[in-house]
């Protein structure tokens, strides 16, 4: 759990999910998934999607971002600690 506003960062060594069991991926081949679309739920397509978005976007730009960065190669954990304690 988390209070908003927060940020999340995920490396890419992350990414590696467990690999299944062979029942599991046999159960899951012979699922039925079910799509409804907005007949089926009876909506108001006036009320949803696009048409039903409240949002308006006037005005759309992407921002310029500067990282400032240090290579550190030689006396690695002095200048770590030197940083951090910069701060």
């Amino acid at each position: 759990e988390v209070t908003a506003p927060c940020l999340l960062e995920v490396n890419k060594e992350c990414e590696k999910s467990p690999i299944p069991k062979i029942e599991d991926y046999v159960r899951a081949q012979n699922t039925l998934v079910e799509i409804y679309n907005a007949d089926d739920l009876d909506l108001d397509k006036t009320q949803i999607g696009i048409t039903g978005s409240p949002t308006m976007v006037y005005k759309a730009f992407r921002p310029e971002f500067q990282k400032d960065s240090k290579e550190i190669s030689e006396n690695c954990s002095k200048q770590v600690l030197d940083l951090i304690l910069k701060g």
